[in-house]
């Protein structure tokens, strides 16, 4: 009886191994289409963003301006970050080690980098902190929404320390980074 049943099954196998496989072929294209799906429509409200236009300097001479997606196409890291209240966010953004890769800047020359607001506002990192891989971070999207709309105050770009816990020290609003 038990030959017989798995005969059956060899049998139906065998007579319908094609539409196995393209039943296979096309759940495969559905998920890759899926995906794409889901990243277009994450993406479409950042795209509202693309064209705001960040300086890149070096000892106070322009080297580059980039807009976000020039930014976002040198490779974007996602992760999460829970402060000490337990609050955790997700966030996507970029890491100062590939802006500094992408400009052929020397790290070794270098000893703070600069950040500036729309205001003028500046505050300083240090380059030993900033080149920690992936541990600053120039972040555009908190909890898939861009961060300007998921908070106005941090605007379209701001430098988050993944290892400082206060939100406070977030540097927001970033126009020019500054590289001394």
């Amino acid at each position: 009886m038990r030959k017989s049943k798995n005969n059956n099954i060899v049998k139906l196998f065998r007579k319908n191994k094609y539409n196995i496989i393209l039943l296979a072929v096309v759940i495969v294209i559905s998920l890759i289409l899926f995906s794409k799906l889901v990243n277009y429509i994450s993406n479409r409200n950042l795209s509202n963003y693309d064209n705001e236009i960040f300086v890149i300097k070096n000892n106070d001479s322009e080297i580059d301006s980039l807009t976000l997606k020039d930014l976002r196409k040198l490779g974007s890291t996602e992760s999460k970050v829970t402060f000490e209240n337990g609050e955790e966010f997700s966030i996507v953004g970029i890491s100062i080690e590939k802006i500094l890769k992408k400009e052929k800047i020397n790290p070794n020359l270098n000893n703070i980098i600069e950040f500036s607001d729309q205001k003028g506002n500046k505050t300083n990192l240090s380059m030993e902190t900033a080149l920690q891989v992936n541990r600053v971070l120039l972040v555009y999207k908190i909890n898939s929404k861009p961060s300007i709309e998921y908070n106005k105050k941090l605007g379209v770009l701001f430098a988050l320390d993944k290892q400082d816990k206060d939100s406070s020290k977030w540097i927001k609003n970033i126009q020019t980074i500054n590289i001394k």
